[in-house]
């Protein structure tokens, strides 16, 4: 009986630490970044072609973003300059 309250015990936090917003899950992210990634972008794409998005209040799109800077040249262009 302890061993099946610690299994639901478990799963109930695994649920209540996904983001709400996002999707995020930090469990998942430790195992595999990109699979995290990846479920927080089906995530946005879901909730954004959702009705209940389009009814809420809330400002879900002034959410933060990360940009990735681009590197300002490759490792080939790098050799042939030199």
């Amino acid at each position: 009986l302890g061993g099946i309250v610690e299994v639901f015990s478990n799963i109930r936090w695994r649920v209540s630490i996904v983001c709400q917003y996002c999707g995020f899950d930090p469990v998942l992210y430790i195992k595999s970044p990109e699979m995290a990634a990846e479920k927080v972008k089906n995530f946005m794409l879901d909730r954004k072609n959702s009705a209940n998005f389009l009814l809420s209040t809330k400002q879900y799109e002034r959410l933060p973003r990360r940009k990735i800077q681009k590197p300002l040249y490759d490792q080939d262009d790098k050799s042939a300059n030199t």
